[in-house]
């Protein structure tokens, strides 16, 4: 048996050296330090595993004061028992220009291995630039994948060589093998490629995942997307593949992934960070990482009815949607935005004459409430909305009238899915367990 915790996207800014930031984005950047330290003090706490792997976007964006800072963090857990093996990502050196921020203060990709040797490279059995594999306890290896070699999230040829030639090893042996890389190798959300975030998967990830699975590697960790989520496909050969998107754990709502690998069966299971040095307003952490997320949400929908060049650079920036769509479309997509800030369901039921089959229950929420509770679900990995709940109904509805309606339309685009109606529930509903789930394999 192996039993190891996961986080991943930890972000860090260190406020003390850089100041408090105004930024607003989906993580919680000036607490990023005491929630990172609130966690591996949870993590150390738990006497049964030693073992926690980071999924890359260690830092802010690669200050070397952040890295300094993340490094001392990571030798308070190795001196107390847990061996930590983490990769880096495109957080973690010049990737990104940030107006007021000192290039010379930011570190290069060719420093990350010497700022992490002493975790993960010294006990590597095999290295790749900046991947690794390792035995994390016998019967039980490790490929620590980065992802950024080429472009900002892809293997080249070589990399994929030395990645097979890892997997048949282990096989030879007899070992479990798994991976852990940044970027996504399957979509954490029916969403996530139509708002841009194809860009930002593993390259070629179809093709990729289906050799992987036919290899005998068959389960992979991920972050960057900040959702939590597991996705899971069966390749033309019968092999399965997991894919185990984790959340900021400076995000909504700070998670940290709990694994167990038994037998055939690996165990994901998610605890929380339950405190940190903060003043939370006497709110709980999830309740405080959660307002955070909102306010970010509501601040989109504020440009949204307003302002349309800053709704364009809130979408770029923080869900990669191309600026140049949003502002071609600036005209209809204000008035649209308008609405969208005070319609309730029922009043769009009966603005679009299908009132009747908008549920009571659910007439009176208000539709911009509902889309951010939607998207905040879709990073919490909680979807509960199905089509037999009275919000699920009411959507389905109204949706359905707004593809009738627009059917002359929708035939000249290229879509990619069959059903509006269907496409919006599978945004609302999945009724596959994102945060605690039996995968066997």
């Amino acid at each position: 048996m192996l039993k190891f915790h996961l986080v991943t996207d930890t972000h860090l800014y260190d406020y003390k050296v850089f100041g408090l930031t105004e930024r607003r984005d989906q993580v919680t950047l000036n607490e990023s330090g005491p929630i990172i330290d609130a966690a591996f003090e949870q993590i150390l706490a738990d006497k049964s595993t030693d073992i926690l792997l980071v999924a890359g976007d260690l830092t802010n964006i690669g200050e070397k004061a952040c890295h300094e800072s993340m490094v001392q963090k990571f030798r308070h857990l190795q001196a107390n028992g847990v061996r930590v093996f983490p990769i880096t990502a495109t957080h973690d050196y010049g990737a990104f220009e940030r107006a007021g921020y000192d290039d010379d203060n930011r570190s290069t990709r060719d420093e990350l291995r010497e700022i992490y040797n002493d975790f993960g490279f010294a006990q590597a059995y095999a290295t790749f630039g900046l991947s690794y594999a390792v035995q994390l306890a016998p019967g039980y290896r490790l490929l620590a994948l980065n992802d950024d070699s080429e472009d900002i999230c892809g293997y080249d040829d070589d990399q994929l060589d030395w990645i097979f030639a890892q997997i048949r090893e282990a096989k030879a042996a007899g070992d479990f093998i798994f991976a852990m890389t940044h970027h996504p190798t399957m979509a954490p959300s029916p969403a996530y490629p139509i708002i841009g975030g194809e860009g930002n998967m593993l390259r070629n990830h179809e093709e990729v995942t289906t050799r992987f699975a036919d290899a005998g590697l068959h389960f992979i960790f991920t972050g960057h997307t900040h959702m939590h989520n597991i996705a899971h496909k069966v390749t033309a050969q019968g092999s399965h593949f997991y894919d185990i998107n984790t959340g900021a754990l400076v995000g909504c709502p700070a998670a940290i992934r709990e694994i167990v690998v038994d037998g055939n069966q690996m165990q994901v299971d998610t605890i929380y960070v339950e405190n940190f040095d903060w003043d939370l307003g006497g709110r709980s952490v999830r309740q405080y990482t959660c307002d955070h997320f909102d306010k970010m949400l509501n601040s989109i929908f504020d440009a949204f009815a307003t302002d349309i060049p800053r709704f364009a650079d809130i979408l770029a920036g923080e869900f990669s949607v191309p600026k140049d769509t949003i502002i071609k479309l600036k005209f209809p997509l204000k008035i649209v935005g308008k609405i969208v800030d005070k319609i309730t369901l029922g009043g769009l039921g009966r603005l679009l004459l299908c009132a009747g089959k908008v549920p009571k229950a659910a007439k009176k929420v208000r539709l911009r409430h509902l889309i951010v509770e939607v998207v905040r679900n879709l990073y919490l990995g909680d979807e509960p909305y199905s089509r037999e709940t009275p919000i699920g109904a009411a959507a389905y509805a109204i949706i359905a009238r707004l593809e009738s309606l627009a059917k002359p339309v929708l035939k000249k685009v290229d879509l990619p899915f069959e059903s509006l109606p269907e496409f919006v529930l599978s945004l609302m509903y999945d009724p596959t367990p994102d945060s605690k789930a039996v995968l066997e394999f």
